[in-house]
């Protein structure tokens, strides 16, 4: 587009001179010196181009006995006299022929540079150093490092400058982490620095570059994405590249990357805009991309990318030519036979590799009936992928955090990211594990209809129903599951009264993509004393061996009916947080709440919830559990997998837990405010400010003071009848689990205290009056006493009966013996207790 407004311009100016009547019609003489204030690509004083184009060519893994001719032939038939030619290679170019044959064939070639893949180091240090002599070209590879000396390896440069028209092009290489892929032998000789280590490289390398004159710079790293995407342009974010690619690179030190070493073809480009190339071997194909530097400026744009085959290329014979080879400092190079070049002074992936094909015999275009007799995930007869991608993005226990605040992200962001993964994969299905709705304002006063709304946008597949969905009692998870737009699974809920399954319930769902079929089973953990006992009175839960056999019997149902693969959707989980690498657990380790059983042919993939923790498990048969934190805070599970549609075979090629810290800085979606505009009428209470708040107060003082509330409560409404003892029982907060200073809004007191629980009037024998609330070692039993309840505290008759006020959770809570007397309004919860101490000044 520069280059047609450049044209433009010219022709404009040259037609506003004729009406003006100007006599001399001949072309400005071109100047010394260029200048192009505007940025258009034109001279503003000769009216001369001032870019300065460069075509990038870049190959990796070739055959150099069969494809040679053939790159040949189709480097010269592209190659343009006023652009200056590149050719590069992102590795593995040494396996195939010996090595002096391969170094002699790219010298002859032309070659630039190549970064180092891990099969270049099939013949260890010594080989690599012999063939980097031979080399007319540098050996890129900024991050291996001999052992011995601790400093880049001899063999290694860690970049190369290439020059055209003046413009200088910065060249940097490295390898990926691929160490392991190394024989043994060979690994006590270097080591690769990775991660931060290879970032911080390469971006003081890119500085260093820029300093002596470089105007662009370009990434050869022999690394790249997991999946193939064709010639089409796919938009990836940081969390898709992060495996082995560090977006930050992108931000001013690297302007283009091509990669290697995964033998997947795509176009990608980053959130800055920087395009990331690979052309898979198999393929025999060049990744290309013209870059356009304005000499004036010094302004850069890649103009074109693309990937294109050379196998139907005529063939031609390669001509040879020497090339001088500096060893100091950064390789540098001149001239070339084949491309009129200037002068110039991670983790691997679990996607199965596409296989070589043969170049001298392109393979079919297409097939009516696929096959895979060696189930590479490659067509035996048109050699096209048979692979189809899922990507599972599952959220657990969001607890109705929809608004951003001080303390939670909001999901406004997390739609957004949400909405973009649907864009960039094919096949996404949103999960939730349970929890969703009780814990915020917005989502309380309106029973969870908002956060079942937001759902029905995103369109979720399908969510299991967790503890706290009982929190209101069963009626409410009716209306949910009438608004729903997805079904509430949980395979082992039932009826007591009928003994069948809970009419809210499905066992499974079923989805479908490209002809795969997921099969997607639900259920909750043995929680059921984790819900108030009054709430839940008509169901009971199996679990144990019973729910063992409902999901067998489950997902042998549904690969009856054509699944390929079986999702388990758990709200249950692992008992603390594993960060970093996936951990390795034994049956016995996570037995407390899942059977490895199901891992054995039954459930592929497991995500879970209800314990607030964040980890990537993966028990002895290799099936991943995931699970991330909870209140929207730990951010997504995501698993992407690979089915194979011939054999119908399937692999797990990424798990990651995608921190909330990787989105929240996205730009909001609208559908919170629309969601809270459309319930306003019922979420308006909680914005009602109540009071002021002088300090923080953390959640101990938060619920003694709770505690006081329901002593005084008890004291003034039953106190004339009943000698009361003490208030309080087990009182929890939810998150943000404290107060901060400032405003207090009904919103802040629901969110700590979201739970529906009524006051309630309580007997209780004098021994368990003392051993469950005066001398219990709970750490969330809180209680509050006057005069009399510390003349009883002194002197507990076992075998009296006394009177205390608690709530239903702890009146209901089978093992604490106490027996309902009197119950409060239904309409009138703890937190209301709270939020008249406010309105009252009790915080001021």
């Amino acid at each position: 587009m520069k280059r047609i407004a450049s044209l433009l311009s010219v022709l404009l100016l040259s037609f506003s001179l004729f009406l003006g009547g100007c006599q001399n019609t001949e072309k400005p003489p071109l100047c010394q010196t260029h200048a192009d204030a505007d940025n258009n690509g034109v001279c503003d004083q000769c009216y001369a181009s001032v870019f300065v184009y460069f075509d990038l060519y870049t190959v990796n893994g070739l055959d150099i006995d069969t494809d040679t001719d053939r790159l040949t032939a189709c480097l010269q038939n592209t190659n343009k006299a006023d652009h200056t030619s590149v050719l590069l290679s992102t590795g593995n170019m040494l396996q195939r022929a010996s090595q002096s044959d391969a170094i002699q064939w790219m010298n002859q070639l032309g070659l630039t540079a190549t970064s180092l893949g891990e099969r270049d180091f099939a013949g260890g240090k010594q080989q690599l150093e012999q063939a980097d002599k031979l080399a007319a070209f540098p050996f890129l590879a900024i991050n291996v490092y001999d052992r011995s000396t601790d400093k880049l390896a001899a063999c290694c440069s860690p970049s190369v400058v290439v020059e055209g028209n003046g413009v200088q092009v910065g060249i940097i290489g490295a390898i990926g982490d691929c160490y392991s892929s190394i024989a043994e032998e060979h690994r006590d000789e270097v080591y690769f620095k990775v991660g931060d280590e290879l970032t911080a490289l390469v971006k003081a390398e890119a500085d260093r570059l820029r300093s002596g004159g470089a105007d662009f710079i370009v990434y050869l790293l022999h690394d790249g994405y997991d999946r193939s995407s064709g010639n089409s342009v796919q938009k990836v974010t940081d969390s898709q590249l992060s495996a082995y690619y560090d977006t930050v690179l992108s931000n001013g030190y690297v302007d283009l990357v091509f990669e290697g070493g995964t033998s997947h073809s795509y176009r990608l480009q980053d959130k800055h805009g920087v395009y990331h190339l690979q052309n898979s071997k198999a393929a025999a194909g060049i990744s290309y991309a013209q870059i356009a530097i304005n000499s004036a400026n010094n302004t850069s744009s890649v103009r074109t990318t693309k990937l294109f085959d050379i196998t139907d290329a005529p063939i031609t014979s390669t001509t040879t030519s020497q090339h001088p080879h500096s060893q100091t400092g950064s390789k540098t190079q001149s001239g070339a036979s084949t491309l009129p070049t200037g002068n110039t002074s991670r983790p691997t992936t679990n996607h199965t590799a596409l296989p070589s094909t043969d170049s001298t015999t392109p393979p079919s275009t297409s097939c009516k009936s696929h096959k895979d007799d060696n189930n590479n995930g490659v067509c035996d007869v048109c050699a096209t992928s048979v692979l189809v991608y899922f990507d599972f993005y599952a959220i657990n226990d969001l607890h109705g955090k929809l608004a951003d605040t001080d303390s939670n992200v909001g999901v406004d962001e997390l739609t957004t990211y949400l909405k973009n993964a649907r864009k960039t994969d094919e096949n996404a299905v949103f999960l939730s594990a349970g929890d969703m709705w009780q814990g915020s304002s917005e989502s309380n006063l309106t029973k969870g209809l908002i956060v079942t709304d937001w759902m029905n946008e995103l369109d979720f597949a399908a969510m299991s129903l967790g503890n706290h969905e009982f929190d209101w009692g069963e009626e409410y998870i009716e209306d949910n599951d009438r608004l729903a737009e997805f079904p509430f699974l949980a395979i082992n809920i039932y009826n007591r009264e009928t003994n069948k399954r809970a009419a809210y319930c499905a066992p499974s769902v079923m989805v479908e993509g490209d002809g795969i079929q997921i099969g997607i089973i639900g259920a909750i953990g043995d929680c059921y004393s984790s819900i108030a006992s009054d709430k839940c009175d008509d169901v009971y839960f199996k679990v144990d061996n019973e729910l063992t056999a409902l999901v067998k019997a489950e997902a042998d149902s549904l690969r009856a009916r054509g699944a390929d693969f079986i999702v388990y959707i758990l709200h249950d989980g692992y008992g603390s947080t594993h960060t970093g690498s996936v951990k390795q657990v034994t049956s016995s380790q996570i037995s407390s709440y899942y059977d490895t059983s199901l891992s054995n042919g039954y459930i592929d993939l497991v995500f879970e919830g209800h314990t607030h923790q964040g980890y990537r498990l993966q028990d002895e048969y290799g099936v991943y559990h995931l699970q991330n934190r909870g209140d929207n805070k730990g951010g997504i599970s995501h698993v992407e997998v690979a089915i194979n549609s011939v054999t119908n075979d399937s692999s797990v090629s990424e798990a990651e837990l995608v921190a909330c810290s990787q989105y929240q800085y996205m730009a909001d979606d609208p559908v919170v405010e629309e969601r809270l505009d459309k319930y306003d009428e019922q979420v308006s209470l909680g914005n009602e400010v109540l009071g002021y708040n002088k300090s923080y107060r953390n959640s101990s003082i938060l619920r003694q003071l709770m505690a006081d509330l329901y002593y005084q409560f008890g004291v003034e409404t039953w106190g004339d009848d009943y000698d009361i003892v003490l208030g309080g029982g087990f009182l929890n907060v939810r998150s943000p689990y404290n107060l901060s200073a400032g405003d207090v809004t009904y919103g802040d007191i629901q969110s700590l205290f979201p739970f529906d629980n009524q006051l309630t009037l309580c007997s209780v024998k004098g021994y368990d009056l003392r051993k469950k609330f005066f001398e219990t070692n709970n750490s969330d039993y809180f209680i509050s006493y006057g005069d009399y309840g510390n003349s009883v505290r002194q002197n507990i008759n076992n075998n009296k009966t006394y009177y205390i006020v608690v709530d239903t959770y702890t009146a209901n809570y089978a093992p604490n013996r106490l027996t309902i007397v009197k119950q409060y309004d239904t309409s009138v919860f703890p937190r209301d207790l709270m939020a008249e101490y406010v309105k009252n000044g009790g915080f001021s």
